[in-house]
């Protein structure tokens, strides 16, 4: 049975679209993701001539460069004003209509006998539950071929950390408000010189308080790297990450190796470089970042709890747990720790808690995860179950 999809609900109820973002400056758009996917191991030039499958491409800003650089794209999006906004994008730039459609259902609905040479699924998997999320994959499996590139993102509990911590801080200042457009208005307020931190933000601050703090689809269990290549199985090899946390250590000659595997194997070494953009690389003790998964785990569902409860019980367990995490990870440094810090000192007072003193936090104003990863995948025309079985 399908589970229902809260962040497809939540956007359809207040109204809003799933990628509310403005290009700004189209050439530096452009430059940007050409340079993503470059990274990703898909040059610009690959897209000419090539059938894409843009999967939850929102408003079509994103979408809107693989026509530009020559792709013919079919793109399915959910939400009917992100759909509607897809086509007057396209019709401004006068995309030729034979060059793309727009399919207003969800994945699961759509139906084509297309297999595809590239698989887009960006910015939702992480907001989906585990069965949407691996009914999805599966069905994206569907329209590969061998030698098709996958790229999806990924989203866990330490990438989404210092979020979380604001999502906290966002859900107390606001308890006692209940109009959903005042909540917004006080949240981007709160959060507005946190987002300013970030040399390359592009979102307003309300859509950011919305989709991050008011949007109840960020309470599910997160995605994270070693979790989707598990998903994708076998007959998927990892070509690139953005940011590439595990590097590709394979040659030429090296003909068994799996990068996907080795970015398994030793994933729980490196996973706290996603917890900050500070961060550079250095290995860590496995059980540690084990040990902190399990916590911040906890703190997530704990939000969770407060979000329905609004129960002061429920912030004593989180403050203990915030302590609990500041007492057993001083290794990751005294910004880490100190961004925590600020939280609990303000979840403690909670009643002097106001848009001025969230907006003029030293540490966690400038604190940020790594976010969203990309990873790309291609469809390998070679059988390595056997090496996986092992």
């Amino acid at each position: 049975m399908q589970v229902k999809n809260e962040f497809v609900k939540f956007y359809k109820e207040c109204g809003g679209v799933l990628d509310p973002k403005d290009i700004g400056d189209l050439k530096e758009h452009l430059y940007r993701r050409k340079r993503l996917y470059a990274m990703l191991g898909i040059p610009a030039f690959s897209f000419k001539g090539i059938n894409a499958l843009d999967i939850g491409g929102g408003s079509g800003y994103n979408t809107l460069v693989f026509l530009l650089l020559g792709a013919k794209v079919d793109l399915v999006e959910p939400n009917e004003n992100a759909a509607k906004m897809a086509q007057e994008l396209f019709d401004k730039y006068k995309i030729p209509k034979a060059q793309y459609g727009i399919h207003n259902k969800i994945l699961e609905d759509f139906k084509d006998s297309c297999q595809y040479d590239i698989i887009i699924a960006e910015g939702f998997l992480h907001s989906l539950y585990a069965e949407n999320r691996a009914e999805v994959i599966n069905k994206m499996k569907e329209f590969t071929q061998n030698g098709s590139y996958v790229v999806v993102t990924t989203m866990c509990e330490f990438s989404y950390f210092f979020e979380d911590l604001r999502r906290i801080l966002g859900l107390v200042l606001t308890r006692d408000i209940a109009e959903f457009s005042q909540k917004a208005d006080i949240l981007s307020q709160a959060f507005e010189s946190h987002l300013k931190s970030l040399k390359f933000a592009v979102r307003p601050a309300r859509d950011w308080a919305i989709d991050t703090i008011l949007n109840p689809g960020g309470d599910v269990k997160l995605f994270s790297i070693d979790e989707c290549i598990g998903l994708f199985g076998a007959e998927y090899e990892v070509v690139g990450m953005s940011p590439n946390v595990y590097p590709n250590m394979s040659w030429y000659k090296d003909m068994e190796y799996s990068y996907a595997l080795d970015i398994v194997s030793n994933f729980d070494s490196f996973r706290h470089l996603l917890l900050s953009v500070a961060f550079r690389d250095f290995i860590r003790d496995k059980e540690k970042n084990r040990n902190l998964l399990k916590q911040l785990i906890k703190f997530r569902e704990c939000i969770k709890e407060y979000r329905d409860t609004k129960s002061d019980v429920i912030l004593e367990k989180i403050v203990a747990i915030l302590k609990n995490i500041i007492d057993t990870n001083c290794d990751l440094g005294d910004g880490f720790v100190a961004s925590i810090k600020e939280c609990v000192e303000a979840i403690l007072h909670k009643e002097t808690l106001s848009i001025e003193k969230i907006a003029k936090m030293q540490n966690l104003k400038n604190a940020w995860g790594r976010g969203m990863q990309y990873v790309s995948f291609k469809k390998l025309d070679r059988d390595i179950n056997a090496k996986w079985n092992q």
